[in-house]
C-alpha cells in the first residue's frame, strides 16, 4: 500500500517543498524514515502513534517506510508529524482522499493529536505557491501569517481529524483569507515616543531626520544622561511605512525566528536593539541549524547599537561586511545560507570610559591613553562607514524645565517620506531605492555637480584629509538634504551642512 503528500521544512529562511512517500508491505512490525531526517523527525513516530490511536485510528503493525524527498536536502522540526500521520491513514484505506489536485499540509502533533504552532510557516508557504500549490493546510495557531498569502486557500486546522475532514474533501471547513490591510500605504500609530517630548538637541534632531530620510549611518556621541538612547528610540516615529514587498520580507524573516510579525504587517519597520553581551550568532546569525541574527532582523528597518564601544571590537568590525554588502552570507556544515541585511545603523556611544570628555560642567576622567583606546573601537573603516556623526549636549536645568515642546514626529515624518518618495522616483530603473544606497560607479551620474562645486569639494578634501568614502557620504548626506529642501539639485549651502555631518 503506498500513499503520497507533500509538506515542507525551512531551511535558512527558506522554505523547501517536501514529497513524503509512504509504503506499507508484509513482514515485521518496523517504521523508518530515510531521506535525511533530523532528530525532531525520527521521534515523530511516537507522537504520530499517540496522535493517531487517540484519535480511533490505527497504528500500521506492517513494514512501513517513509521516504522524505529530495534525498540530498537535510529536513527538520516538527512540520512533517502531521502529512505523515494522514499519508499513513490514507496508505492504510482508514482514510479515502478526494483530493483533485495536490495539496501540501505543515504541523507538528502533540500526543493527543491536536496540531502544534510552527515557526518558519510564512516562508514554506511562500514556496508552496511558487510551486504552484492551490491549498495548503497549516496549524491554526498560525492563521495570521497565512493572511499574507494570496491566491491561495488556506485552510488552519486545530487537530488531526480536521485534516482528515480535509482529505475527504468536507468543504465546511473555514479557510483564511487574504488580509488587504497588510497591503495599505501607511503603518498605524503604535509609538511611544515622540521627538516633541525632547526638549533641545534641535541640532541632534535635524541630523537624525536626515539619516532617517536617506536611510543613512548615524553615529550619536555625547556624556551619559544627554539624551542619545532617548533620540535613537524615538527614531522609528518617523521612519516611513514598508511597502508590500518590504512587509513580506521582513514578515519571512520573523516568522523563521518564530518572533511575532503583527507589527510588520502593519507597516512598521523593525527596531532592534540587542545588549552589547550579544554573541557573533546572535548578532549576525548562525548556530547549528542556521537562523538570522539581530541584524537580519533589522532588514528594512534600524539596528541600534547603543554604547557602541561596549561591543567586542570583533563584532563591530564584522559590521563593515553586511554595511556594504546589504547581506550576510552564513557557511555550516558544507552549507551556505545568505540572510538579508538592508538596515539603517544606528549607534551611540560615550566619547570616553567615564563619558564627560569635552563636557563643559563635568571634569573628564579619563587618560590619553584611554580616551584612545576607548575610541579606537570605533575609529577606522567601520566610522568611515557611518556617513553621519553628530554631537549631543546634555542639556541645562533651565532649558529642561522652561522649554516648549518641539516639533511632533508627525510632522517630521512627512518631510521624510516625502524626501523618500523623491529618491523611489529618481532611482526607479535601479535596484536601490535611497540616497545612502548609491554606487560609487554611478554617483557622478545622478548627482549633478557643476565645475564650482567640484572645486568646492576638492579644497575641502584637501583640507581635511577625507578618504574616497567620506567624499562619497557627503554627496550622498548633501543629496538628502536638497530632498529635503525640495531642491532640484546639490547647492553650496547642502555640501557645507553635510561636511559638518563627518567631524567626530
Amino acid at each position: 500500500m503506498y500513499f503520497k503528500l507533500h509538506s515542507g521544512t525551512l531551511n535558512g529562511i527558506g522554505g523547501e517543498i517536501i514529497t513524503i512517500e509512504v509504503d506499507l508491505s508484509r513482514g515485521l512490525p518496523t517504521f523508518s524514515i530515510v531521506g535525511l531526517p533530523d532528530t525532531a523527525i525520527r521521534e515523530s513516530k511516537e507522537r504520530i502513534r499517540s496522535s493517531l490511536i487517540n484519535n480511533g485510528y490505527k497504528f500500521p503493525m506492517k513494514h512501513t517506510a517513509i521516504n522524505l524527498s529530495p534525498a540530498d536536502l537535510k529536513k527538520k522540526g516538527s512540520y512533517l508529524d502531521l502529512p505523515i500521520a494522514v499519508a499513513l491513514l490514507c496508505a492504510t484505506e482508514q482514510v479515502i482522499s478526494r483530493m483533485e489536485e495536490p495539496i501540501l499540509m505543515i504541523g507538528g502533533l502533540n500526543l493527543d493529536g491536536s496540531v502544534q504552532q510552527n515557526r518558519g510557516i510564512l516562508p514554506i508557504m511562500v514556496a508552496a505557491k511558487a510551486a504552484g500549490f492551490k491549498k495548503i493546510i497549516i496549524p491554526s495557531q498560525n492563521y495570521i501569517e497565512a493572511g499574507y498569502i494570496e491566491d491561495v486557500e488556506i485552510i488552519p486546522v486545530n487537530n488531526i481529524v480536521e485534516a482528515v475532514r480535509v482529505i475527504e474533501g468536507d468543504s465546511e471547513i473555514d479557510t483564511v483569507k487574504f488580509n488587504t490591510s497588510w497591503d495599505e500605504t501607511d503603518a498605524e500609530d503604535e509609538i511611544c515616543i515622540d521627538y516633541e517630548d525632547i526638549f533641545g538637541h534641535e541640532s541632534a534632531k535635524r541630523a537624525v531626520e536626515l539619516a532617517v530620510a536617506g536611510a543613512h549611518n548615524i553615529l550619536l556621541i555625547g556624556p551619559p544622561g544627554s539624551g542619545k538612547s532617548l533620540m535613537a528610540s524615538a527614531i522609528p516615529s518617523i521612519l516611513p511605512a514598508l511597502n508590500k514587498e518590504e512587509r513580506l520580507e521582513s514578515a519571512i524573516i520573523f516568522s523563521s525566528r518564530g518572533i511575532d510579525n503583527s507589527s510588520i504587517m502593519k507597516g512598521i519597520p523593525a527596531f532592534r536593539a540587542p545588549h552589547h553581551s550579544a554573541s557573533s550568532s546572535g548578532l549576525f546569525g548562525g548556530g547549528t541549524n542556521p537562523v538570522p541574527g539581530e541584524i537580519s532582523l533589522a532588514n528594512n528597518g534600524v539596528l541600534f547599537l547603543d554604547e557602541l564601544p561596549e561591543f567586542p571590537r570583533g563584532l563591530i568590525e564584522k559590521l563593515r561586511q553586511p554595511i556594504s554588502e546589504k547581506n550576510i552570507t552564513v557557511i555550516r556544515n558544507g552549507a551556505s545560507y545568505c540572510f538579508p541585511a538592508k538596515f539603517m545603523l544606528v549607534t551611540a556611544a560615550n566619547p570616553c570610559p567615564c563619558g564627560y570628555y569635552g563636557d563643559d560642567k563635568k571634569e573628564c576622567q579619563c587618560s590619553d591613553n584611554q580616551i584612545r583606546n576607548y575610541r579606537r573601537k570605533f575609529s577606522g573603516p567601520i566610522l568611515d562607514r557611518i556617513d553621519i556623526r553628530i554631537q549631543v549636549n546634555r542639556v541645562s536645568p533651565e532649558h529642561l524645565v522652561f522649554c516648549k515642546k518641539g516639533e511632533n514626529s508627525k510632522s517630521i515624518k512627512k518631510r521624510v517620506t516625502a524626501a523618500r518618495k523623491k529618491q523611489i522616483e529618481r532611482y526607479e530603473d535601479y535596484s536601490f531605492k535611497n540616497n545612502s544606497e548609491v554606487p560609487p560607479g554611478l554617483i557622478d551620474k545622478l548627482f549633478i555637480l557643476t565645475a564650482k562645486h567640484r572645486n568646492f569639494l576638492v579644497e575641502i578634501m584637501k583640507r581635511h584629509d577625507f578618504s574616497g568614502r567620506s567624499y562619497h557620504s557627503i554627496l550622498k548626506i548633501a543629496r538628502t538634504i536638497a530632498d529635503l529642501d525640495n531642491s532640484e539639485n546639490i547647492e553650496i549651502d547642502h555640501i557645507i551642512e553635510s561636511v559638518a555631518y563627518r567631524f567626530i
